[in-house]
């Protein structure tokens, strides 16, 4: 049977071992990533977690963008109303195309600027961006009576989707090959 005062000893041991292990492998960025990982599961560590928020809100930051970019969509396919047919063949096609291949690039380019590998990234935004295809389709068909669902938007959205990651993919390769 273990001694409950010496729990606290060993949580610090720990907590010590897994710190000096990430400061071994990655050199002057252990902390942060030690006590927002670490931290919260061990008891009595739960203010060093806490100390760290504002690094958790800065890893966000870069996202805001493309939060805002969703907020566009969201009001150009559900609440715009729309116009007359545009003599351009399959125009709403090329604009469900651009508004989610610019998404995909806001939403891949801070990931893979902080090293974040495509094979990771790419089924997440992915996923994302099919989510938010379905929905936009099913709400342009229940909320809006200007509008309809097609199976092609979702489609175009998806072509845009894969396009934005690649090119933000090879837009950040680009711009680390030059600096």
């Amino acid at each position: 049977m273990e001694d409950k005062a010496c729990l606290p000893c060993k949580q610090a041991f720990v907590l010590w071992v897994i710190m000096w292990r990430r400061y071994r492998a990655w050199g002057g960025r252990w902390l942060a990533t030690s006590l927002q990982t670490v931290a919260p599961a061990l008891p009595g560590f739960q203010n060093m977690a806490r100390m760290d928020m504002g690094l958790r809100f800065r890893r966000l930051l870069p996202y805001l963008p493309a939060l805002a970019w969703w907020g566009v969509m969201v009001y150009l396919l559900w609440f715009k109303v729309g116009g007359p047919p545009s003599s351009i063949p399959h125009m709403d096609k090329i604009g469900h195309f651009g508004l989610f291949a610019v998404w995909a690039m806001l939403l891949t380019a801070p990931a893979m600027w902080r090293g974040q590998p495509l094979r990771h990234l790419m089924p997440a935004v992915l996923c994302a961006c099919l989510l938010w295809a379905a929905g936009s389709e099913v709400g342009q068909a229940l909320f809006t009576t200007t509008r309809s669902a097609e199976v092609l938007d979702a489609v175009a959205d998806m072509a845009g989707a894969l396009t934005g990651v690649m090119l933000a993919a090879h837009g950040v390769a680009l711009w680390r090959r030059r600096v």
